[in-house]
């Protein structure tokens, strides 16, 4: 979520909903997000820091506010275990779930071993781009890579 769907102005503003109004989401973010989303059919996995403290459910319902039309797109989130990198969560969380497709990591972080080759990497400071999206479609819509 955070340096993904924020990082610039383009911010849902604080107090917005009680849902965000502490995590300001980017609104052009979400618009390419649900691009990459419609185009090659993916579904969503939490693996933020943010599922620490939120349900599924929590995160349909803050996107459902703005009609952003993620309902039964977020399958699911990544085990927090303290001692894995977020890349063995994303293995445990594949391997639980018996998962065989085709996926990529989008993050403005790197502790994406095994699974660096997956990653879309954003910055941090600016967040999802118009080119970090469509990569990830690229690479979504390959058969495999």
């Amino acid at each position: 979520m955070d340096g993904v769907l924020n990082g610039d102005e383009d911010f849902i503003p604080p107090g917005f909903t009680e849902q965000v109004s502490t995590h300001p989401i980017g609104i052009k973010k979400i618009h390419l997000l649900r691009e990459i989303l419609e185009k090659t059919g993916a579904k969503i996995v939490i693996s933020s820091t943010w599922r620490h403290g939120w349900s599924i459910e929590q995160f349909e319902a803050v996107f459902s506010v703005f009609s952003w039309g993620f309902d039964r797109k977020i399958i699911g989130k990544t085990p927090s275990k303290v001692s894995a990198t977020r890349g063995q969560e994303i293995g445990m969380w594949i391997r639980d779930n018996n998962f065989t497709g085709n996926f990529i990591i989008l993050d403005d972080d790197s502790d994406m071993a095994p699974y660096i080759d997956h990653l879309v990497q954003t910055n941090e400071e600016i967040g999802l781009t118009a080119e970090d999206a469509q990569k990830a479609i690229d690479m979504l819509n390959k058969e495999r890579w």
